[in-house]
């Protein structure tokens, strides 16, 4: 894994006005979320370790050890 290299979903401006145009006409909330990273799936070959999601219970100390990459989706 490049931790230089950048990798990011990229939509058309074209799609993202329709859904705008598509949430308003129906009174959808829209909400926008930025990612620091993506990792693509596929096989890790260093240990990744991250803090688990909200609604895991776990202890404050623990994270979780990563054994495929997350795919974004």
């Amino acid at each position: 894994m490049d931790y230089e290299e950048t990798y990011a979903h990229v939509a058309k401006i074209t799609i993202v006005r329709i859904l705008i145009v598509v949430a308003s006409i129906f009174q959808w909330k829209i909400f926008q979320m930025d990612v620091k990273n993506a990792f693509l799936n596929d096989d890790l070959h260093e240990e990744v370790y991250m803090i688990p999601p909200p609604g895991v219970s776990h202890k404050s100390s623990e994270v979780c050890k990563l054994q495929k990459t997350l795919l974004w989706s």
